[in-house]
């Protein structure tokens, strides 16, 4: 009988050591995988270095009243003589 418990004993301590194991390896991949996703989001939202620095000989990399234009309605263009 003692046999048969040191062996389950011994099997537990190897599921253990395998489940530790694997919540490195999940940790590692969490890291990693988090590093992407920041890394994707600044380049989705234009954050790099060369996006925060203004161009040179510029006071600012858009001028103050800069408004984009936009475009008109369909039903807002003038009519056209026939």
């Amino acid at each position: 009988m003692a046999e048969s418990e040191n062996h389950t004993l011994r099997l537990l301590r190897e599921i253990r050591g395998a489940i530790g194991a694997l919540d490195d390896k999940i940790d590692r991949n969490q890291e990693e995988l988090q590093k992407r996703i920041d890394s994707l989001r600044q380049a989705m939202l234009g954050e790099s270095v060369l996006g925060l620095t203004p161009p040179p000989n510029s006071t600012s990399a858009l001028p103050s009243n800069s408004v984009l234009p936009h475009s008109k309605a369909e039903g807002d263009l003038p009519a056209t003589a026939s």
